[in-house]
């Protein structure tokens, strides 16, 4: 495993702009992603919208690496004022926070708030948001990301019982990293996750069309695991993915 390079940002002083996402566009099947993410700028005032992640599994928030955390939308009265418990919070240089939603995590409708740091100028930055993914088979082929358009995330589901390995293969220049997203009952913080939570992070990093990385993980409790594929480049195309299993 090749570790992600950490790029460390100061929050203090930062531009704060407190978004809670929309949910995917009706008509649209879960882990749908949008053609064009959300933008967001940040001129020193908050743009809220609700977000209810409703999908038995994982949901993703991403952006272009602007610092980010994520909270409860619910308040926790501590005087003298609410309090917005911080979740979890995003690795510098890996943009992405995730959250799973199911029995023994958390709760599938429960409002979320991801807070994104503009530092310096006033400028944009770009969030998108992937309400659950869709599902694929074990041993399985499918293609990540979205040709000729910009996206910075996309998500698979595999279901996989403990002791299973999997190897996972990706032809194609169009992903950065891939991290495995996994909830151990045994241990309920595990419902929300970020780079330094997953079981494996697989760092790419080149571009090239015909590029091969392949690598293993072994899964290590029961349940729906989270494949998380994050772009390379603004416009980065697609990628081919193929999962076998032992």
């Amino acid at each position: 495993m090749s570790p992600l390079p950490v790029r460390r940002a100061a929050l203090a002083a930062a531009a704060v702009l407190c978004v809670l996402l929309p949910a995917a566009p009706a008509g649209a099947a879960p882990g749908d992603i949008p053609g064009t993410p959300t933008e967001y700028y940040s001129a020193g005032s908050a743009d809220t919208q609700p977000i209810h992640p409703s999908a038995g599994g994982w949901s993703v928030v991403a952006n272009d690496d602007t610092p980010m955390r994520l909270r409860r939308a619910l308040p926790v009265f501590v005087p003298p004022r609410p309090l917005f418990p911080v979740l979890t919070e995003a690795v510098p240089g890996t943009g992405w926070v995730a959250a799973y939603h199911g029995p023994g995590g958390r709760a599938p409708g429960e409002r979320l708030r991801v807070e994104s740091y503009r530092q310096g100028p006033v400028g944009h930055y770009t969030v998108q948001f992937i309400d659950g993914g869709t599902e694929v088979l074990p041993d399985s082929a499918f293609t990540v990301g979205v040709e000729k358009a910009r996206w910075l995330a996309d998500l698979r589901h595999v279901r996989l019982t403990r002791g299973r390995r999997v190897t996972v293969t990706v032809t194609g220049g169009a992903a950065e990293s891939v991290s495995v997203l996994r909830f151990d009952p045994a241990r309920p913080t595990s419902a929300v996750q970020n780079w330094n939570d997953a079981l494996h992070n697989e760092y790419i990093g080149k571009a090239e069309p015909d590029h091969v990385t392949t690598f293993s993980f072994t899964a290590d409790v029961d349940g729906v695991y989270g494949l998380l594929f994050r772009r390379l480049g603004y416009y980065a195309d697609t990628a081919e993915v193929t999962l076998s299993t032992s």
